[in-house]
């Protein structure tokens, strides 16, 4: 007689303690279709295996919240003054000190930025807009947490002088998690090089408004040296097309630097990035402009100006208006026409199509060894869709670029268009 013993193994979830579900607010995913069906495209060959933020659960404040207004915040925690700068917040919230703020109505009387004036800050389950944090004042560390909130920066009438959602100064780390950020006017958040940032689980939703604005969701620039950035389970998607695009979507290199900007141990990982996947189309008719140019009835010309370069899709009828063109905006308005200058018009327009800004490189990363240095950066598992090809080259052309590095490790990065590697 044998004695047997059988062990069972659980194919178990790896990520079910590290994507962020677990603790997600409540309610609906903000993008539930995002990889499938959005807007009529093919679902994308790949996705990520673990649950995507803003996708498989939702980012954002839960739901049931009663919003206090912050016209009852008591002047010994934040007195008021004016806006930030053009187009900004009406209001300005500056700290006294240390503040935690749960379940605030920021948009309320023409909006409120919040100064933290050299204090900590805390804010959750929060609805906001523009620049809702100007962190500055600091000598020693302090800390900006930002959860459950959602910030809508306004798009091409967003606040102007800083063009962000968060601009970060001097001693600031930052902590951002579960958070909607839509439509900033240029980038998503932006620190001096010394800026030390946690982020995770936010739905990054639009950026680069401003004409001429250069948008990344996150952006470092200035002196400094930073020492602890993780940035994981991220997505970045964009709910409508922005007038610039974006120019990446994590841009891992210091900027503007004037002595050295220095970056050490930072790991990015487990983000996704898509550009085309969400925004709806914005071309309702093409017609011959009477000189045998394609001219295109778009609902809303204000993103466009004439001499931009832009790529158009989707046009039914009409398929020699597919691919790049500088454009002529003829009718300014919502409606308003624009001719794609070098086009040939040829068939009969249906339905259907998009206008927007050429994609993007989605990570930079590197310096040049010297005053801008990246080191033992950790750059794995994210997944993101292809650049433009007649921008970037065929296969994994517009993911990333990648500067001078020392320690550099690599690994895992998917395009959701093929499943290739990049």
């Amino acid at each position: 007689m044998y004695n047997v013993s059988y062990s069972y193994y659980v194919l178990q979830d790896q990520f079910i303690q590290l994507d962020g579900r677990l603790n997600a607010p409540t309610g609906t995913a903000n993008y539930p279709t995002y990889f499938t069906s959005l807007n009529g495209i093919s679902p994308y060959p790949v996705r990520p295996p673990w649950k995507v933020a803003g996708v498989d659960y939702r980012v954002g404040i839960n739901t049931g919240v009663s919003f206090l207004n912050p016209n009852t915040i008591s002047s010994s925690i934040a007195t008021v003054s004016g806006p930030l700068g053009t187009n900004d917040n009406t209001n300005t919230l500056n700290l006294q000190q240390d503040a935690t703020f749960d379940s605030y109505d920021f948009t309320l009387s023409g909006g409120y930025s919040i100064n933290t004036n050299g204090f900590n800050l805390t804010v959750t389950n929060s609805k906001g807009s523009k620049t809702f944090v100007w962190a500055q004042g600091a000598s020693v560390a302090k800390t900006v947490t930002v959860s459950y909130c959602e910030i809508d920066g306004g798009g091409i009438n967003g606040g102007q002088v800083f063009g962000t959602l968060f601009q970060m100064q001097n001693f600031y780390t930052t902590v951002l998690t579960y958070n909607w950020l839509k439509n900033a006017f240029a980038d998503t958040w932006n620190s001096t090089a010394n800026g030390d940032i946690t982020a995770k689980y936010n739905l990054i939703d639009g950026y680069g408004f401003g004409v001429g604005s250069h948008p990344d969701a996150f952006q470092w620039s200035g002196d400094g040296t930073a020492n602890n950035i993780l940035i994981r389970f991220n997505t970045c998607v964009y709910g409508s097309y922005s007038t610039e695009g974006p120019s990446s979507f994590i841009d891992l290199e210091p900027q503007t630097v004037v002595t050295s900007g220095i970056m050490n141990n930072p790991e990015v990982g487990n983000n996704v990035a898509s550009y085309t996947a969400v925004a709806t189309p914005n071309i309702t008719g093409a017609v011959n402009n009477g000189s045998g140019l394609i001219r295109l009835t778009v609902t809303d010309t204000a993103p466009f100006l004439t001499g931009d370069l832009k790529y158009v899709s989707g046009v039914g009828g009409v398929p020699n208006a597919t691919g790049q063109w500088t454009i002529t905006v003829v009718s300014a308005g919502a409606p308003g026409t624009i001719d794609l200058q070098g086009s040939t018009f040829a068939g009969s327009y249906t339905s259907g199509g998009t206008i927007r800004s050429i994609g993007a490189i989605w990570f930079r990363q590197g310096g040049n060894g010297t005053s801008l240095q990246v080191n033992n950066l950790f750059f794995h598992d994210n997944y993101c869709d292809v650049g433009e090809p007649w921008q970037f080259g065929p296969g994994a052309g517009g993911a990333v670029s990648e500067g001078t590095m020392t320690g550099y490790r690599k690994s895992g990065n998917i395009l959701l268009n093929s499943g290739a590697s990049f």
